[in-house]
């Protein structure tokens, strides 16, 4: 299929910072590629390249930040020749394909969430995507509602259902250096478990402080320079330090 102009937009929401969202290529060396890369978004787009062309015929656009958030977020293409609009969340960001041809020839398969066969794709290894995906549409063609009907020309391949399960999770932001949240600890019990996820801007701070009963010591959790540094302190005993 070889199209001057091109539409494509669908909503997307995950825990998973990598993953691959959408890929097409084709036998003349053209491709298009959505992916999540460190909870960035990338489209990796290219019309072909000829050893006639000397110019470099990919390109690649990052936008947005933090899209591991389990919040659903908003995609769209628009090519039309060289010249591209990248839209996320209602922000555009415009841009010109590098190279001479202005159409995109894609093979039949268009894959959505992953891709199958990395190497018959000739696709370096990249993980398929781990989330929710709805209201896809590729140049006029629904393709959620296809998949929703099983027609013929949809194939899926592992876990895909039509419905999407949220995360129960609470998120706490504290946006001073002075906020925190206390909770009521357990005294004399000889094991503490402790799990979360965070974000954040700042390399530095206090993640986890809490003191032992009895006065025996205290374990502190920091986060310095962008690694996280634990330490167990009791009485008598040479302080514990690691990293992790």
């Amino acid at each position: 299929v070889s199209t001057f102009e091109d539409d494509i937009s669908f909503n997307f929401k995950t825990l998973e910072q990598d993953g691959v969202l959408m890929h097409g290529e084709g036998s003349q060396g053209d491709y298009i590629t959505v992916e999540l890369k460190q909870a960035q978004l990338l489209l990796h787009i290219s019309l072909g390249s000829s050893p006639l062309h000397a110019s470099e015929g990919h390109t690649t656009v990052a936008v947005g930040s933090l899209l591991d958030d389990q919040h659903w977020h908003s995609l769209h293409i628009e090519r039309l020749g060289h010249y591209v609009n990248l839209t996320l969340d209602g922000e555009v960001k415009r841009f010109r394909c590098r190279g001479t041809f202005d159409q995109l020839d894609l093979e039949t398969e268009v894959f959505f969430g992953g891709v199958i066969d990395h190497d018959k794709q000739h696709l370096i290894y990249r993980q398929n995507f781990r989330g929710c995906v709805e209201n896809i549409m590729f140049n006029g063609v629904n393709v959620a509602e296809l998949a929703r009907h099983r027609r013929p020309n949809i194939r899926f391949e592992g876990n895909v259902g039509h419905y999407c399960q949220d995360q129960l999770t609470t998120p706490i932001t504290f946006a001073g250096i002075n906020n925190y949240v206390q909770v009521q600890g357990i005294p004399r019990r000889n094991r503490l478990a402790v799990s979360f996820r965070f974000r954040s801007w700042d390399t530095v701070g206090l993640l986890l402080y809490t003191g032992f009963s009895d006065n025996m010591g205290s374990l502190e959790m920091v986060l310095s320079e962008g690694q996280i540094n634990i330490s167990i302190a009791q009485p008598g005993k040479k302080k514990l330090e690691f990293a992790a």
